[in-house]
């Protein structure tokens, strides 16, 4: 999940804005479908310097919402040349222009961006602060998606850290929320919420996750269980989002199932 929904956020940008498609914002757009196609492409430095174009263009035009698309732009393409400084740096700005503007559906992306990107950096705990803040907005703006979304990555971290007891109370809240997850998508984002839920909590309970306590035969046989439904889910999934990939996301699956396994054949044979 390394790439926030900057499609989403431009057709939200081109409803709400009667001058998108006019030629005064035709460089702007130009340059932001540049850089998403250089980042689908891995050229990750041409598609910074195109953000960093629908930057200052979106400057001239003093839109701030604009401004904050090409900096959440830029924050992709630093985090994936893992220029982590400048990216943080990119995504806080955007943050603070989404939020200046009242784009909430695009804050709270971006925040989850920003949350992963600190946590990959290993600020673990910066990353919890944020995904907290993201929590509370979505659950302000009674956004089950990224609710359950936020939940799920505070678990993860949770477990992380080595406060199992949190992260698998939290698990259970995102588990939870699956059912409720409704909207034109729902089919689509459901299937994905559900193996990201099913797989992390499955992990954690199988002591795969680092710091994770050394789990009891039960515990391990309920994770077992949670990552074959995680794999269920991925072989019979619809179409996913680009930005979620599915290849790696089930390769992890299959060796954590590899390892609960070894280690509940270990527990039983001792």
């Amino acid at each position: 999940l390394k790439l926030p929904d900057i499609r989403a956020s431009h057709r939200n940008l081109c409803a709400r804005d009667p001058m998108a498609g006019t030629d005064d914002s035709a460089h702007f757009e130009e340059k932001l479908v540049a850089g998403r196609h250089a980042l689908w492409q891995g050229n990750l430095q041409l598609a910074k310097e195109a953000y960093l174009d629908a930057y200052a263009k979106a400057q001239a035009l003093k839109d701030k919402r604009r401004q904050a698309l090409a900096l959440q732009g830029v924050g992709v393409a630093c985090v994936n040349l893992n220029l982590m400084d400048e990216c943080r740096k990119c995504q806080m700005q955007a943050l603070d222009l989404f939020k200046e503007v009242g784009d909430n559906m695009s804050a709270l992306n971006l925040l989850h961006a920003t949350g992963f990107s600190s946590a990959k950096s290993g600020e673990e705990q910066t990353a919890m602060n944020i995904f907290e803040e993201m929590l509370q907005l979505a659950i302000q703006c009674n956004n089950v998606e990224q609710t359950c979304c936020a939940t799920l990555r505070l678990a993860a971290l949770d477990c992380s850290l080595g406060d199992t007891k949190q992260g698998f109370g939290r698990f259970e809240e995102a588990v939870l929320m699956l059912p409720k997850i409704s909207g034109p998508d729902a089919s689509d984002w459901y299937h994905q919420a559900a193996t990201l839920v099913f797989s992390q909590y499955g992990r954690c309970l199988c002591g795969l996750a680092s710091d994770c306590c050394t789990p009891e035969s039960g515990q391990l046989q309920k994770g077992i269980q949670l990552l074959k439904d995680s794999l269920g889910l991925l072989d019979g999934q619809l179409p996913p989002r680009p930005r979620f990939d599915m290849k790696s996301v089930r390769e992890a699956v299959v060796r954590d199932l590899a390892q609960a396994f070894e280690r509940l054949q270990e527990l039983e044979s001792a």
